[in-house]
């Protein structure tokens, strides 16, 4: 007796811990269940923190892809720019030509009054430097005399007028001939502005499309990340589902069809105060779309006052995610909500970033129904 009692002494921990696992055993499975809802929370904080960046790269991408198609915009402006005062320089330069040939004409010009001016020269000397007296005297008749004066004065005229229209033809094909150079050198300069300027924008879309590139990269590599961390979050999450098809999980309470079991909220994953309304069939991985039950009384709606923003089939139902599929029920914050059925709560706990508060309830039927997104 004695040496019972020594035994029971010394191992009396152990003892109590065989005894606890004996008289417990939904104790140790709640708490691997707890370890796997604690794995799934750990999970989600990454796929929160993956999709998080995700978002901000993408945003990022959008944002220089938009500042590259400015840039774009602007470089395509500049080469019409360029391409306009190429075509204003070449049509100067035709001027230019066009300009000089005129000057060519004109010079064939001047030369033949030079020889017209010469000409009168040589007549005036064959007629010699006659004073007016003499030339009067020495004609025949006085009309004769005065037609001689009237040659002469005629000539004078004529050596007047063409050294004018000379001096006035050279000066205005010389300014004509600066302005339109002038004029082609600022076309040119303006060109090169406009070049230099195209450039610069040109380095601006490389570097943009660079940065483009590596953000494209880092996109792929969260679009990665998060695939993996959704596809270890499923894994988890149907390790934990077949924990609970088990049936060894104890009861956490019964309920009744109608009694409160939460608050609306927006907790977790939520934008906006919703409940997330799911029903699995079987097992706790099969999803289904809980309104041919609803519709068919099995199930209520388990809130009084909602707009469903989310059906089954709807983009951001969670089906295919790992994360069973349902519906979003917007209301008032704080409405109470409802079980839909008979049944016993077998999970009532937190994932963070992802249902945060939700309620399983096992309708004993091989029907499940899951509310999410409640108040703490």
């Amino acid at each position: 007796m004695k040496s019972f009692l020594s035994f029971l002494e010394k191992n009396s921990r152990k003892i109590a811990l065989i005894l606890l696992i004996l008289i417990s055993p939904g104790l140790i499975l709640a708490t691997s269940a707890d370890e796997l809802q604690n794995q799934i929370n750990n999970l989600q904080q990454d796929i929160n923190s993956y999709q998080n960046k995700l978002n901000q790269t993408q945003q990022k991408e959008h944002s220089l892809q938009t500042d590259i198609n400015d840039l774009n915009q602007q470089i395509t402006t500049y080469q019409t720019k360029i391409s306009d005062t190429q075509d204003a320089i070449d049509n100067k330069q035709k001027e230019i030509v066009e300009t000089e040939n005129r000057i060519k004409v004109v010079i064939a010009q001047l030369k033949e009054q030079r020889q017209i001016l010469n000409q009168s020269i040589v007549l005036m000397y064959q007629e010699g430097d006659i004073p007016f007296v003499e030339t009067l005297f020495s004609s025949k008749t006085f009309s004769d005399a005065l037609d001689r004066v009237e040659y002469f004065s005629t000539i004078e005229l004529t050596i007047d007028e063409t050294i004018q229209k000379i001096q006035k033809l050279q000066s205005d094909l010389e300014d004509q001939q600066a302005k339109q150079e002038k004029e082609k050198e600022n076309l040119i300069t303006l060109k090169e502005q406009v070049e230099a300027e195209a450039a610069a924008l040109a380095n601006q879309r490389a570097e943009k499309d660079q940065i483009l590139a590596y953000t494209q990269g880092q996109e792929e590599k969260y679009k990665d990340y998060l695939a993996q961390a959704e596809a270890e979050a499923a894994k988890t999450q149907a390790q934990l589902a077949a924990l609970y098809d088990s049936g060894q999980l104890v009861s956490q309470g019964k309920v009744k069809r109608g009694d409160v079991i939460g608050r609306e909220g927006s907790t977790g994953f939520s934008t906006g105060c919703h409940l997330h309304f799911a029903v699995y069939s079987g097992n706790l991985r099969n999803d289904v779309d809980p309104m041919p039950y609803i519709n068919n009384g099995t199930f209520s709606y388990p809130l009084d006052y909602f707009v469903i923003t989310q059906n089954y089939w709807g983009t951001f139902s969670h089906r295919g995610r790992g994360w069973p599929g349902g519906l979003d029920m917007a209301g008032p914050c704080g409405e109470p909500v409802h079980a839909a059925a008979d049944g016993d709560i077998v999970f009532n706990g937190w994932m963070n970033g992802g249902f945060g508060h939700y309620v399983i309830i096992d309708h004993n039927n091989g029907l499940y129904t899951l509310y999410a997104h409640m108040l703490p």
